[in-house]
């Protein structure tokens, strides 16, 4: 190929590239904030493994596009220089010892083309503007929903739960006696607003990945258009990859995206079940402990009136049921859990397509 190249043009490229790097590294460390919460003790915890795989997998890409930017900035600096220290027909004698790319994409300009506007202006986009705090999502979801106070150890309520749970084990519709804050509550206490407020802040570097990759390509577009030659094909074929990561990495981030939001509404919708049994399986529970008080005993179902063990009977399958459900948020999790396979295609190729003048 020809060595041509537009020499005031591609100054301007390494301050392009340092302005790509720098606002990747802040994506990185924005991403780093946003993954970094407490989970808490519920269900919620099983997920803490991925949601680590998933912020390393975040910010390690942002972390490469930042390097590759920076190197490829330092390589075409060193171009300018050693361009604006000799000759161009030095430079072409330099330029035609470089190995060559190989085959060469068509979308390569044949020939210098100054009349496009990448060529003339600084790239457009602020990826920056788009990381922006997420809400604070507690007050919507607390740490612990406010029903679980009802079968908290100071609770009567509590008691009244685990009485009738005994009642069911004496007369036989039960298998055992559980701790109820522990079987109905645990599972739904966590930092699901963590998780919620984690979708915001994915949806928002998906943005700025997506704004990263317009000005990665409106560089890409400049070394095409003012730049030929074998250390042009190298500089301009990294940059098209860097481009195509960027632009790769967009849907995978909105796919991160929607899981976290996915997985917090599901439990929403079980949290609001799980309310509504709260208050059926205390009402169930009191009705049979009074029932059961006026029994002459409470040794066996035997002594009992066919109407006592009919509300005792009650009151245990309610809490076989809102077991059930509470079990219904590992399987929420473990979906959640699954959503996660792209990571492949957040990655930054460092091999590059050649060596640089």
């Amino acid at each position: 190929m020809t060595f041509e190249v537009d020499l005031p043009r591609l100054t301007l490229v390494p301050a392009m590239l340092d302005r790509l790097a720098a606002d990747a590294k802040r994506c990185s460390k924005y991403a780093g904030e946003a993954f970094d919460f407490d989970f808490g003790p519920g269900k919620i915890n099983s997920a803490i493994g991925r949601h680590a795989e998933t912020r390393a997998a975040v910010t390690g890409f942002f972390d490469g596009v930042a390097r590759k930017a920076a190197q490829l900035s330092t390589s075409i600096d060193k171009s300018v220089s050693d361009y604006e220290n000799v000759d161009l027909a030095i430079a072409a004698d330099w330029d035609a010892r470089l190995p060559q790319i190989g085959c060469v994409p068509d979308s390569r300009y044949d020939s210098l083309r100054t009349d496009l506007p990448q060529v003339n202006m600084r790239e457009r986009e602020e990826p920056s503007k788009h990381l922006v705090a997420p809400p604070d999502y507690r007050p919507e979801w607390p740490n612990e929903p406010t029903w679980t106070d009802l079968l908290s150890p100071s609770n009567i309520c509590r008691e009244v739960v685990m009485g009738v749970n005994w009642l069911g084990v004496r007369i036989g519709v039960a298998e055992r006696v559980y701790d109820p804050f522990d079987a109905l509550c645990l599972p739904y206490i966590g930092n699901w607003a963590g998780l919620r407020a984690c979708s915001d802040a994915l949806g928002n570097l998906s943005e700025a990945c997506e704004a990263l990759s317009r000005n990665s390509g409106w560089a890409e577009t400049r070394v095409n258009a003012i730049w030929r030659g074998n250390a042009a094909d190298a500089a301009w074929l990294q940059l098209k990859e860097l481009t195509d990561s960027l632009a790769q990495a967009v849907p995978t981030l909105t796919h991160f995206m929607k899981a976290y939001h996915e997985v917090v509404d599901e439990v929403a919708e079980l949290e609001k079940l799980a309310e509504v049994l709260m208050g059926e399986l205390i009402d169930a529970a009191v009705f049979a402990i009074l029932a059961a008080a006026t029994a002459e005993t409470v040794v066996g179902a035997a002594l009992f009136g066919a109407a006592t063990i009919v509300k005792v009977y009650r009151a245990v399958r309610l809490l076989d049921e809102f077991i059930t459900k509470a079990g219904l948020l590992e399987g929420v999790v473990d979906a959640f859990q699954g959503k996660f396979d792209s990571y492949g295609v957040l990655q930054i190729d460092f091999a590059g397509a050649g060596r640089l003048a």
